[in-house]
C-alpha cells in the first residue's frame, strides 16, 4: 500500500533532515504510545494527506496535529461490504507465464500485472467459486464499519477484499494486457487451488496464512446477528 504525503516545506538538506528525525519519531510512538510531543521550533505547515485512514495514516495526523501542523485527508470514505465491491487477483500461473514471456522479449518497463481483464465484483467472484466448487455455501454481507469493529482485517482475514482501500481494486492494467497478459478461467483457478490445497499436509491445512478460522468466522456472523437483532 503506498501512501502520498504533499506538504509545503523548506527544501533544504538541513531542513529535510529534521522532517525525517521528526517522521522516525512517529514510527516510534505509533502504536504503543498515545503521548505526542510538540516541538516548538518546527514552523507550523499545511499538510494534504491522501487516504490517512489506515496503515500509518492514522498515527502521521495525530502526530502533525500534535506539532500544531494543519491537516487535511483526502479520502473515499465508502464502507467497501456489498456484493458490488470491486476485487482484483490473479492466477499465479497467469502471473509467472507472463513474466518469463516478457523476459524473453526483454521488456524492461513498469506495469500493473494482476487482473481478470474486465472489471469483476466480490459477488460475482464468490458466486462463480461457489459454482465451480458444487458448493453449498450461503454468503452474508456485513458492513465494513462492523467488520472493522470486530477487527477483521482486510486482505489477511479476508483474502481479496480491499477494505476501504476500494481504489486498490480498480488498478489499470492496460499496458500489461497490451503485452500479452492472459487469465485462465476463474473456475479453473478455483478447481485447482482447492485441489493444492488438498494435497498438502494435513499440519499445513489446519494453519491457514490467510482468512479467518471456522471458529472466529461464527464468532464474527453470531456477533452481526445480534447486533440486527
Amino acid at each position: 500500500m503506498t501512501r502520498w504525503l504533499r506538504a509545503h516545506v523548506n527544501p533544504t538538506r538541513r531542513h529535510f533532515i529534521k522532517l525525517s528525525v521528526g517522521a522516525g519519531s512517529a514510527v516510534g510512538l505509533g502504536i504503543g504510545s498515545t503521548k505526542l510531543i510538540a516541538e516548538k521550533s518546527v514552523k507550523p505547515l499545511r499538510i494534504l494527506i491522501l487516504g490517512g485512514t489506515g496503515f500509518t495514516g492514522p498515527y502521521q495526523v495525530r502526530y502533525a496535529l500534535s506539532r500544531s501542523h494543519k491537516v487535511t485527508t483526502f479520502n473515499r470514505g465508502k464502507t467497501p461490504g456489498t456484493p458490488t465491491d470491486p476485487v482484483q487477483f490473479i492466477d499465479a500461473r497467469d502471473l509467472a507465464e507472463w513474466t518469463i514471456r516478457m523476459a524473453e522479449k526483454r521488456g524492461t518497463r513498469i506495469y500493473n500485472a494482476t487482473g481478470p481483464a474486465k472489471t469483476l465484483v466480490i459477488g460475482d467472484m464468490l458466486g462463480g467459486i461457489k459454482t465451480a466448487l458444487s458448493s453449498n455455501a450461503n454468503f452474508t454481507w456485513v458492513t465494513a464499519k462492523f467488520l472493522k469493529q470486530q477487527n477483521v482485517q482486510a486482505w489477511s482475514d479476508m483474502p481479496v477484499w480491499a477494505g476501504d482501500e476500494t481504489e486498490l481494486a480498480r488498478t489499470n492494467i492496460s499496458r500489461a494486457l497490451a503485452k500479452g497478459l492472459t487469465f485462465r478461467p476463474l473456475a479453473e483457478t478455483a478447481r485447482d487451488t482447492l485441489a493444492w490445497f488438498k494435497s498438502q499436509p494435513q499440519d499445513r491445512q489446519s494453519h491457514l496464512r490467510a482468512g479467518l478460522t471456522p471458529e472466529r468466522e461464527a464468532e464474527v456472523l453470531s456477533a452481526w446477528k445480534k447486533q440486527k437483532g
